[in-house]
C-alpha cells in the first residue's frame, strides 16, 4: 500500500525536521526554478477518489523537482532514450523528461480527466498522453525508461511487469525503471532488475536483455 498525499504543509514541516533549514529552503529554492521552467499546471496531488476508489490504484503525489531532477540523471545512459510515465499525473515528469533530452516522451493516466489537464499543461512539449490503465498498456518498443511513482499497488504492478517482460522479448535491448516512494521494489528485483542508483526517495534499475 502507498503512502498517503501529504500537503505542502506537512511535507514542509517533514523537511524542516529530517533536513534542517538550510537544505530545506535550497529545496523550496529549487521547488520555485521548476515550477517557473516547467510551469504550475504539472504539480498537485491527485486523490484516489479521483481515479476510480479502486485501493489497488494509489493517489498520486508530486515529486519534488530535486527529486526528480537526481532521479532522471541516474538513469543510465544506454536507457536515456524513450521515456514512459506509468501514472503521469499532470504531466510534471513527463515536461521534465522531455526538458532532459528523452525522445518519445509518453504518459499513461486512468483518470481522463487528469490526463487532460497533462495535456494542456505539456504543451509546447513533444509529450504523448495516453488515457488508461498502466496494466493493459502495450509498452512500445522505443521505450528504454519506465517512470513510477507508486501509483499502483502489487497485483497491478505484476501486471505491468508482464508487459516490461513483453515489450523487451518484443526487442531486446537493455531498460530501466525509475521508481520512486518504491514499496514494492522486490517485486521488481525479483524479476531479474537491478538497483543502479538508490536514493531516500527513490531507486533506479535496470535490466539487460
Amino acid at each position: 500500500m502507498g503512502r498517503r498525499s501529504r500537503s505542502v504543509l506537512e511535507r514542509t514541516i517533514l523537511s524542516l525536521r529530517d533536513r534542517g533549514v538550510l537544505v530545506s529552503l535550497a529545496i523550496a529554492a529549487e521547488e520555485v526554478v521548476g515550477t517557473l521552467v516547467h510551469g504550475r499546471r504539472t504539480g498537485g496531488t491527485v486523490p484516489v477518489e479521483r481515479l476510480d476508489g479502486d485501493p489497488e490504484h494509489h493517489a498520486l503525489e508530486t515529486v519534488r523537482f530535486r527529486t526528480l531532477r537526481r532521479t532522471l540523471a541516474a538513469i543510465p545512459d544506454d536507457c536515456c532514450h524513450g521515456f514512459l510515465d506509468l501514472g503521469c499525473g499532470h504531466g510534471r515528469v513527463l515536461v521534465a523528461a522531455s526538458s532532459a533530452g528523452f525522445s518519445p516522451v509518453i504518459g499513461v493516466e486512468l483518470s481522463a480527466r487528469v490526463a487532460a489537464r497533462a495535456r494542456r499543461a505539456t504543451v509546447p512539449h513533444a509529450v504523448e498522453v495516453v488515457d488508461g490503465d498502466a496494466a493493459d498498456y502495450e509498452i512500445p518498443s522505443l521505450v528504454t525508461a519506465i517512470y513510477m511513482g507508486n501509483p499502483f499497488g502489487e497485483t497491478t504492478l505484476h501486471r505491468v511487469l508482464d508487459q516490461v517482460d513483453a515489450s523487451q522479448a518484443r526487442r531486446p535491448r537493455p531498460m530501466a525503471i525509475a521508481y520512486a516512494n518504491p514499496v514494492d521494489v522486490a517485486v521488481v528485483e525479483a524479476r531479474g532488475f537491478r538497483a543502479v542508483w538508490v536514493d531516500p526517495d527513490s531507486v533506479v534499475l535496470r535490466r539487460d536483455p
